[in-house]
């Protein structure tokens, strides 16, 4: 293992930043901070930062003047930080969701073609005031030339960070949408008898997101519990077209241990008795070529089982908001559903459901009559 990882409290909810210097004085060069949400999360930025090149890399791209300089252009301190910085502080998905965004910051003419040092907030204001696009996506595009600038801040190439306003564009929570009842019945009954209903079940037993469920291995499935361990997923990259396997989860507490109904145990001991590979759910044209389900190959299976079940299409996606809502609804420990989900906190549980969560007025009347 190289370099240095401290634990604490950092931006995006990560907890470990690993980081390598160069030289004893107090002007090391450094490598900047790789940041993660587990310790592997972090230490594998920073080897990869090591891979490119590290020092040597920051040191030749220097001489070619292709590292920032104070009086470069905003459009060109972005694109060469976001290629000597970025990419290896990000995990795939994000990298490559990133890069799609970056147009909209370097082929903006009056944004990009602003010295570094002369970048100020209205300038901020009208480039968001310009941009066609949504409310959220500007809130991401905020985000991501903010760290481009917090990056020129610790560098102390310029004072502040003119992307830290306090008018941000808000990110709106769309309408969650589960299948009723009926929908879910329909599905599963189409799915019983079929090498989908492991995968059915499992999705709506455990709320998985879909990445946690391609990259769930027989090892990590406990018969003998009633539960199955997530460690590890399958995310997909180019635009869906290709499947990775990660040894992490989305957060620290997307890896979790969660226990399933009997119904779900009983499937996935169906499947097992004619699976030939180490992972639980594959492409029935599992092969070199495609070991990993994803979301190219996937979107299309999901659809032949709605249209199997006679349902009108929605995401795969929808069968966790489906466990989130049933069991809510039921009258679960808010924690608890948030624990089976994997979330970072149960705040974001409360967010993204509070809609579903029934008032319980009566109940709640019916409990103080009593108590006082």
């Amino acid at each position: 293992m190289a370099g240095t990882i401290i634990e604490g409290k950092y931006k995006n909810g990560c907890k470990f930043r690993a980081s390598e210097r160069k030289g004893t004085s107090t002007k090391q060069l450094h490598s900047g901070y790789h940041y993660g949400r587990t310790r592997r999360e972090a230490q594998d930025k920073l080897n990869a930062w090591i891979r490119a090149g590290g020092f040597d890399a920051l040191a030749a791209a220097a001489r070619d003047k292709s590292l920032p300089e104070p009086l470069q252009t905003v459009g060109e301190y972005v694109k060469n930080w976001y290629a000597v910085h970025a990419k290896a502080r990000y995990a795939p998905t994000t990298a490559e969701t990133n890069s799609h965004r970056l147009p909209y910051i370097l082929d903006d003419a009056k944004l990009a073609g602003t010295p570094l040092g002369e970048l100020k907030k209205a300038d901020v204001r009208a480039w968001l005031a310009r941009l066609d696009t949504t409310e959220n996506n500007k809130a991401k595009l905020l985000q991501l030339l903010g760290q481009a600038l917090r990056q020129a801040v610790d560098d102390e190439m310029i004072a502040s960070n003119p992307a830290d306003i306090l008018d941000k564009p808000k990110k709106s929570r769309s309408e969650i949408e589960a299948f009723t009842p009926d929908e879910t019945r329909k599905i599963i009954d189409y799915a019983n008898g079929r090498e989908c209903a492991a995968l059915v079940r499992v999705l709506l037993d455990a709320g998985l997101r879909q990445s946690e469920a391609f990259g769930l291995q027989w090892k990590c499935v406990d018969f003998a519990v009633g539960s199955i361990r997530i460690e590890r997923t399958v995310v997909s990259l180019e635009g869906g077209r290709r499947g990775e396997l990660r040894e992490t989860t989305k957060t620290d507490h997307s890896r979790r241990t969660i226990r399933l109904a009997p119904k779900t145990l009983a499937a996935l001991q169906a499947l097992k008795a004619n699976s030939k590979s180490e992972f639980v759910f594959v492409p029935q044209n599992g092969s070199a070529h495609h070991p990993h389900w994803f979301r190219g190959i996937f979107a299309t299976y999901w659809s032949a089982i709605l249209e199997g079940a006679g349902v009108d299409h929605k995401g795969a996606h929808t069968t966790r908001h489906t466990c989130a809502t049933e069991l809510l609804r039921a009258g679960a420990y808010l924690t608890a559903v948030s624990k089976r989900l994997g979330h970072s906190s149960p705040n974001v549980t409360l967010a993204t459901y509070s809609s579903v969560i029934p008032s319980d007025d009566a109940k709640l009347v019916e409990m103080t009559a009593a108590l006082f």
